[in-house]
């Protein structure tokens, strides 16, 4: 069972970009997508640090995919100090986790 913890942080200046957020098992999910048409800078707080992590990015004509077409991460093994802070591209998605 997966415990999704939204939390919405984001300020008016942000319209566009909607977050989620998610435990399992003690690690963590975040996803964050900009619907608009300007760059966002993104700081993300995290509950702890994490390790392991893996990044994906989805931008238009920046789609990792691997030979079946799956989605691939753009970045893996990556410590994450409890805050991350990333400029979500318009109308791009990222998502972090440190699930397998």
């Amino acid at each position: 069972e997966l415990l999704f913890l939204l939390h919405n942080r984001l300020s008016t200046n942000r319209k566009g970009v909607y977050a989620a957020a998610g435990e399992y098992q003690g690690k963590y999910v975040f996803a964050a997508v900009n619907i608009g048409d300007e760059d966002r800078s993104l700081d993300i707080s995290l509950p702890a640090a994490l390790e392991n992590v893996s990044l994906y990015v989805y931008e238009e004509g920046n789609r990792q995919t691997n030979n079946e077409g799956h989605p691939v991460p753009v970045q893996t093994g990556l410590t994450v100090d409890g805050t991350y802070q990333t400029i979500l591209k318009a109308q791009s998605f990222i998502l972090l986790t440190n699930i397998d």
